[in-house]
């Protein structure tokens, strides 16, 4: 009788314990990292840099309309930050971005396609910020309606959800 009250005690203070640091944990998204940045950049902050909401304010953020892959055939407002700005930002070199995303997907992706197209790192579609749930909390995407060509299964491919980690190599 004695370990069954125990036990349920210990239950109610993990329960509460619980509770109590949900509440002091901050806004998603206020100040937390959304991805991070590695490999061939020029930065004070070390060999990686944590990219988040103000971060993406500095480097200035667009509004492209364009058709997702996976999402349909209807234009989508994808807003966030110019790949090839992030890596000008940084002071990146290199001749691939290798982008791996929480579930363990990891692709090369050529610098010279965010060199030649407007390839957005995506944290809202339609004006609702992304969540794990929506493939955030960043997504690379092409802009497949303003180039045709990009309508492939390669591009498809590199249209990487859930982006962790971007390296520059």
């Amino acid at each position: 009788m004695t370990g069954n009250l125990a036990m349920r005690s210990a239950i109610r203070a993990f329960f509460l314990a619980a509770m109590l640091a949900a509440i002091a944990m901050p806004p998603a998204g206020a100040g937390q990292p959304l991805y991070s940045v590695t490999g061939n950049i020029a930065t004070e902050h070390g060999a990686v840099r944590a990219i988040d909401a103000e971060e993406i304010a500095r480097i200035g953020s667009v509004e492209v309309e364009t058709k997702v892959l996976t999402l349909g055939d209807q234009k989508r407002r994808v807003k966030g930050v110019l790949a090839r700005e992030l890596v000008k930002y940084l002071g990146g070199k290199g001749q691939s971005l290798r982008i791996s995303a929480l579930d363990g997907y990891i692709i090369d992706i050529p610098m010279s396609d965010v060199e030649s197209y407007d390839v957005v790192i995506a944290t809202e579609i339609d004006g609702k910020p992304l969540s794990i749930r929506d493939r955030g909390p960043a997504w690379f995407i092409y802009p497949i309606s303003h180039h045709p060509e990009l309508d492939e299964s390669i591009y498809e491919s590199r249209s990487v959800w859930q982006v962790k980690t971007i390296e520059i190599n």
